[in-house]
């Protein structure tokens, strides 16, 4: 069975050997200190609102976290100036974060990975980084964003996602944001 998500098919788009290389032949490959730095933030949003309870969320529970996830990974990036540099960076997103969204909100699913088979060769798959629930029971689906610009995000991501959540969850889709960090 062919498995199908917005990742696979941006890479396949951009370059069919790396594709192929990854793949098809699963070969490992190392993550780039962009990917590393975030895989930590996301991981760091995913802790903050799994297991902080909402009460306790403000912007320097969201740091601590960070620093607590940062010791752990900072061996993955390079010299001391280049570490510095992606450690401000990641300190700034979450400030951004915690100043324009509600941190008390409880997530209705996070980092929730998903598989709809679209036919008896293709299987749509993908990790959603949050779902909330609206007022009227309705979803928000949202993709956190920690390095790419709006104009450079695969416009059918989103797309993608909300096809996979509304069939697999039965629930009508009202809303899909790109949270950009």
């Amino acid at each position: 069975m062919f498995k199908l998500s917005p990742l696979r098919l941006r890479i396949f788009r951009r370059c069919k050997l790396r594709y192929k290389y990854q793949y098809v032949e699963r070969l490992p490959a190392r993550p780039s200190p962009q990917d590393v730095v975030g895989a930590l933030v996301h991981a760091t949003l995913h802790d903050f609102f799994a297991y902080v309870p909402a009460h306790d969320r403000d912007v320097e529970r969201l740091l601590t976290l960070l620093d607590e996830k940062w010791q752990a990974l900072v061996f993955r990036l390079g010299a001391p100036a280049e570490r510095k540099a992606w450690r401000e960076r990641s300190e700034a997103q979450m400030r951004r974060f915690s100043h324009q969204h509600d941190l008390s909100l409880q997530p209705l699913a996070l980092e929730a990975y998903y598989e709809l088979p679209v036919s008896d060769q293709v299987t749509l798959i993908g990790r959603i980084d949050r779902v909330d629930e609206e007022p009227d029971g309705g979803l928000h689906l949202i993709d956190y964003k920690t390095g790419a610009r709006p104009s450079e995000v695969d416009v059918d991501q989103l797309r993608f996602y909300a096809i996979m959540l509304e069939r697999k969850l039965a629930r009508p889709l009202r809303r899909a944001s790109y949270f950009y960090l």
